[in-house]
């Protein structure tokens, strides 16, 4: 089973704020879940954003 963190774990993670990991969820950019009233990302739903993040700066100049 997957890990699910908090959007502050996200955030603490990679050293940003709680509103910027929330807009990415708003745009859909990171899935996540509801768990009761609390909103949690699996880990695994985290590393394919970075995955695709670091994908797309390598892609850029590269014509």
């Amino acid at each position: 089973m997957d890990r699910l963190v908090s959007v502050r774990e996200v955030a603490h993670q990679l050293g940003c704020s709680d509103s910027c990991v929330w807009k990415w969820v708003a745009r859909g950019a990171l899935p996540s879940i509801k768990v009761g009233t609390l909103r949690r990302i699996r880990e695994q739903d985290l590393e394919d954003l970075l995955r695709r993040s670091i994908g797309e700066r390598t892609k850029v100049g590269k014509g």
